[in-house]
């Protein structure tokens, strides 16, 4: 009878233990993943291209100029957009301000 009341106890300690564990897993992951909830679309407009910042499908940062330049006039080309619009959500995932200066541009996309 000991040894049924021992065995059921372990069984219970190592059923207690796996479930941490796999709570724990679970938390992990969804914060990982929770990392990668920015987005972006490449929009065209008048003046040229421009790019949409999307956190959880939601926009938080419309860009229809280029960052940086003086004056209103959207990206040449499509590439342009997708570099910086990409850079941006880069700042975002570590905590950064999602600004783009003149120099950061340059060496972005010249």
């Amino acid at each position: 009878m000991m040894n049924m009341i021992k065995v059921t106890k372990k069984k219970k300690q190592i059923s207690g233990l796996l479930l941490v564990f796999v709570l724990f897993g679970l938390l992990i992951f969804t914060g990982l993943s929770g990392r990668n909830t920015y987005s972006y679309d490449l929009v065209r407009y008048e003046s040229g291209w421009g790019y949409d910042i999307k956190k959880e499908g939601n926009v938080i940062i419309r860009q229809e100029f280029v960052p940086g330049v003086a004056g209103k006039q959207g990206f040449s080309q499509k590439s342009d957009a997708r570099i910086v619009a990409r850079q941006v959500i880069y700042k975002l995932q570590n905590g950064n301000m999602p600004t783009i200066q003149a120099k950061e541009l340059s060496e972005l996309i010249d």
